[in-house]
């Protein structure tokens, strides 16, 4: 490093200098004066050799907590990557630019064939117009450009899960929300299985509702029939109390006539009797019939 070497250099410095102090004289042939011109320096090479080794070793000290938490920050990255392609779910991440950071392969597998470049290479709207172009999705059959626009703006302002229809009848649901430093995280799930059971539970409720409708107009004829027997009932009961009653009532009445007679033979009474306790038998009969 810069350190090391510049601390290698004063420790040439301070040979070179008592290598002079040893074979040297001043103009007056006197050595010391030079020899304690190289104690002073030596002295001073040496206090900045001890503050260049400091300085190094606070710098190594500093190098190995960038090291580390380089290495934390991969291990990191690594453990999220991981559970990220672990799920079921397709994953997205964009930065607050709209570029691609991170997916998972279960993404691809829904949005086949996307392509994705080098990182920050490729956008959402890029993705957003390779998925208009392929021609899968329902909605953008018509006006691809106008299902790109209005699918960046739900991106861009997420409030609401987006559904998205593909043409080999799968569904996905589309759950976005942003993250603290502007970007877009958006979990992919396949609710396929779900539209089916909304479609078969629609169709048991169309069914169900067909056979109440019949069911319920059945009934109404059934009623109408029932009402229509009922008149008539009520007309046959009225005419056979009529029919039944009127001449049953005139036998029992001119049988109690007959009997106030008290000159009539016996035997013609007990007859009377008979006729008029079977007249009140019948007519009880017919009440009970009737009524």
């Amino acid at each position: 490093t810069e350190l090391e070497r510049a601390n290698a250099k004063l420790v040439k410095i301070n040979k070179v200098l008592m290598n002079r102090v040893e074979r040297s004289m001043d103009f007056q042939g006197n050595a010391y004066s030079l020899f304690q011109t190289a104690i002073v320096l030596e002295g001073r090479a040496r206090e900045r050799t001890m503050a260049l080794d400091g300085s190094l070793r606070r710098v190594e000290a500093v190098n190995r907590e960038v090291s580390q938490a380089r290495e934390e920050q991969a291990q990191a990255r690594t453990l999220l990557a991981e559970a990220i392609e672990s799920i079921r779910e397709g994953f997205l991440l964009c930065d607050a630019k709209g570029r691609v950071v991170l997916t998972n392969s279960r993404y691809f597998e829904m949005w086949p064939p996307m392509a994705v470049g080098p990182d920050g290479s490729t956008t959402f709207e890029d993705l957003a117009r390779q998925a208009a172009r392929s021609g899968r999705i329902i909605d953008a059959e018509n006006d691809p450009e106008g299902w790109v626009a209005e699918r960046i703006a739900s991106h861009r302002r997420p409030d609401k899960p987006v559904v998205v229809q593909f043409r080999d009848g799968r569904w996905l649901q589309i759950f976005e929300t942003k993250t603290a430093d502007g970007g877009i995280a958006t979990v992919y799930t396949d609710i396929s299985a779900l539209k089916e059971r909304e479609d078969a539970l629609r169709h048991l409720n169309e069914d169900l509702e067909m056979r109440v409708e019949a069911r319920t107009h059945e009934l109404t004829v059934a009623k109408d029939e029932a009402e229509v027997a009922n008149r008539a009932k009520s007309v046959f009961l009225a005419n056979m109390s009529h029919e039944l009653r009127t001449p049953l009532n005139a036998i029992l009445g001119f049988s109690e006539l007959l009997e106030r007679n008290p000159t009539l033979p016996r035997d013609q009474r007990d007859s009377l009797r008979i006729i008029k306790h079977s007249g009140e038998h019948l007519l009880g009969l017919i009440n009970d019939v009737l009524d």
